[in-house]
């Protein structure tokens, strides 16, 4: 296989990445022609994880050309490089080599040369029953391409002013390609890419009971990798929102209701396994009962969190929300909540539904900013892209939008301004994961 991609693309981190799933499995060797081995150690801190505890007195790595499986490359003739993979080859039982980067290699020899060691360590690989990882920063190279059985490039792009990292599989011997291009993040220094956020596995109540029996631990916002750092978008995602403060999430209007409903559930599991606070919900428009109850079941599995939570229907025609009637349910939990329990604290979640046409609805709408200002501890107000949201974007104190870019639901923070959050379904316990796009 042969990685291509510019500079700071992330190719080393994906080929660390793969090193990392295949030591357990069979005898690997990372040659490095670019890195010293105490480089690698500072620059990916997990990768130390994979090898004997080589630092000093100082707790600094020791200086070394070798340390099974990375091998110091940086003075290696071409002659030499070569003996040591094929040795490599004869010796071990089905290896996976890694050159990065192979560019060095080829900076001492013409490409006819070039071309023919390629092919001698192709006849070696498949002798052997090896894997063999070329990493080239020659994008334009495409002398291996006719050899290897699969050809990726790492792409670095923009949208909306953010950076985004896109993986491109532009060739899998025998394997179709159903997803050419994939984004992905170099987050914690670990190359993860991001699948298709599916909205489908919310719409069937049956998943209920597979979903609850997950462990009821806490959500993290990097979707289970600890974040280090301590900035206001990752303690919002995480459940820490801050007391007298409104966060705004204005929703993409091509982006159904149902799509955002898990990731609006996931905020307030967060924030009830924070704090003993009740909280008010307010589903978006067209989210049936029982889609809300399924979600609070499969993100908060603890009965008496969910007791905290008043869910209040847009749609049901008893009790209903209608127009001039939106902010009459939480105005009313408002004053009981105060009643019963005067030093709890209160969160608002409210999907603001359209219902703020005309002159009674914009009086309406300003009571009900006003009832979110005064009423509620700190609130999360979910708009659309209208002339109405305006007046929550004005007073909201964090603005999260929600994006969607090829099949991907992003998280794009405009106060504060901030990378781009990727929203992802899990099957590893965390059910919605949000992570940075590093």
């Amino acid at each position: 296989m042969v990685v291509k991609g510019k500079a700071g693309t992330g190719k080393t981190t994906l080929a660390l990445t793969i090193l990392s799933k295949s030591l357990e499995r069979q005898n690997c060797l990372y040659i490095s022609s670019r890195l010293a081995i105490s480089e690698l150690f500072e620059y990916y801190p997990w990768v130390q994880n994979f090898v004997p505890d080589t630092r000093d007195k100082d707790g600094k790595p020791e200086e070394t050309t070798e340390i099974a499986p990375f091998v110091d490359a940086r003075l290696d003739e071409p002659q030499s490089l070569f003996e040591r993979i094929t040795n490599q080859l004869m010796d071990a039982s089905s290896p996976l080599i890694v050159i990065d980067t192979w560019d060095a290699v080829g900076d001492f020899m013409d490409k006819e040369a070039l071309m023919t060691n390629a092919k001698i360590l192709q006849i070696w690989r498949q002798r052997a029953r090896a894997k063999l990882i070329f990493v080239l920063e020659s994008i334009e190279d495409v002398i291996f391409d006719n050899l290897v059985d699969g050809v990726i490039e790492l792409e670095q792009g923009y949208a909306n002013s953010r950076r985004t990292r896109r993986i491109h599989l532009s060739k899998l011997r025998g394997v179709k390609i159903e997803r050419p291009h994939s984004f992905f993040t170099l987050n914690q220094g670990v190359f993860h890419s991001f699948d298709q956020y599916d909205q489908r596995i919310w719409e069937n109540p049956s998943l209920a009971s597979i979903i609850n029996s997950l462990a009821d631990g806490p959500i993290s916002a990097t979707g289970g990798i600890p974040s280090t750092s301590s900035n206001v978008i990752e303690d919002v995602l995480s459940g820490r929102i801050p007391k007298h403060s409104i966060v705004n999430i204005e929703v993409d209007p091509k982006i159904s209701s149902k799509s955002i409903l898990p990731f609006i559930t996931r905020l307030i599991a967060g924030y009830s396994r924070k704090t003993e606070a009740m909280i008010t919900f307010v589903p978006p428009t067209g989210i049936t009962p029982e889609n809300v109850e399924l979600l609070l079941r499969a993100f908060i599995t603890n009965p008496k969190q969910r007791r905290r939570i008043e869910v209040l229907n847009q749609m049901s025609s008893a009790g209903g929300l209608g127009e001039g009637q939106f902010a009459e349910g939480p105005a009313k939990i408002i004053a009981t909540s105060k009643r019963k329990e005067k030093n709890r604290e209160l969160l608002g979640v409210l999907s603001i539904g359209q219902f703020f046409n005309g002159d009674q609805g914009a009086a309406d709408l300003s009571r009900l900013v006003e009832m979110v200002i005064s009423g509620f501890d700190c609130a999360i107000t979910v708009t659309r892209s209208t002339e109405e949201a305006q007046k929550f974007t004005e007073i909201a104190d964090v603005r999260l939008k929600i994006v969607e870019l090829e099949g991907n639901l992003f998280v794009q923070p405009e106060i504060p301004w901030a990378k781009l959050y990727a929203i992802q379904n899990e099957g590893n316990g965390e059910i919605i994961s949000v992570l940075p796009m590093v």
